[in-house]
Formats: structure tokens, C-alpha cells, sequence
């Protein structure tokens, strides 16, 4: 499929899952097509704000691929690469909402025990649109990782030195 070729050949990535799923189960294919506008989806959130939930949730989903693109993405969107290296190498010297963002997507994610409390704090800071917004973003980037370990090519995901 073209998009595949093209999305493929722009970011650098490699998409044999996708294509898996176009080859395999053409129903399910379309269901997964359906699904990728959800991972754009921002109307109130800055580009910041979006960009830090969705790399923080994708921090604890992939070890590299995936995160690489989702750096790309977030440059490409025009989000400041000393913002993105942030994230990813020194999440503690954040601003302050963008660190409870950070915090919030993280322990959303991974189910922690301080989801509570991070979901009471974004709750007052954040409108119900924006947590909203929060809540698609962190989801979104979930179904990569957990496709390609479903369908065998978590091979595909290793440690990776990130590049800006």
C-alpha cells in the first residue's frame, strides 16, 4: 500500500507489522486504519502538552522504534528539540506542569500506585477536554508497541541511542 511505502520511506521506519495486518486479516487492517486518526487528536492541549504525554507513554511501552518516530513526529510538529531531549534524557528538569504531564502519562501507563494522586492534581489544572485529550494521547501510542509484540515483531524493538 502507498501510505505504508510513503509513511515508511519518510520516518524511517519499518512497518512489516502493518503490512502483516494488511496481508493477513484485511478486516482487521481497515480497523486498524480507523484507529490512526486517534494518535493526531488535539484540539486544547499545546503542542508541548501533547507531545510530552504521548513520548512519556511511549517511554514505557518501546525500547526504541517507536520512540524514534514518535521524536521525529514531535519535531516534525514543531515541538523544540531541547524539549524532546528533556523528555527523554532528564524528565526531572521539565517545567512544572509540563513535569506533572510527564509524571501523569507515565504513571497512567504503567498502572502505578501514584496514579491517583496525579490524576486528582491534572484534574484541577486541566480541563475535562484536556484530560480528555491527555487520556487519547497516552492510549494511543499503546497500540503500536502492543501489536508488534502480539504479532511477533517485538524483534523489532531494541535499546536505541536516540537521535535528534
Amino acid at each position: 500500500m502507498k501510505w505504508i511505502d510513503d509513511f515508511e520511506a519518510h520516518y524511517d521506519y519499518d512497518c512489516s507489522y502493518i503490512r502483516e495486518m494488511a496481508k493477513s486479516s484485511p478486516d482487521g487492517f481497515k480497523t486498524f486504519e480507523g484507529f490512526l486518526p486517534m494518535g493526531s487528536y488535539s484540539k486544547t492541549l499545546s503542542k508541548n502538552e501533547l507531545w510530552v504525554a504521548k513520548i512519556s507513554s511511549m517511554l514505557t511501552e518501546d525500547c526504541g522504534a517507536c520512540v524514534q518516530l514518535n521524536i521525529k513526529m514531535a519535531i516534525e510538529a514543531g515541538v523544540d528539540i531541547s524539549l524532546i531531549k528533556t523528555i527523554i534524557q532528564a524528565p526531572e528538569n521539565l517545567e512544572d506542569d509540563l513535569q506533572l504531564i510527564y509524571e501523569f502519562a507515565k504513571s497512567v501507563s504503567l498502572g502505578s500506585e501514584t496514579f491517583t494522586d496525579l490524576q486528582a492534581q491534572v484534574s484541577k489544572k486541566y480541563s475535562s477536554e484536556q484530560l480528555t485529550e491527555m487520556a487519547i494521547a497516552i492510549s494511543s501510542v499503546k497500540i503500536y508497541p502492543t501489536i508488534k509484540r502480539a504479532l511477533g515483531y517485538f524483534k523489532s524493538c531494541s535499546l536505541y541511542t536516540y537521535t535528534f
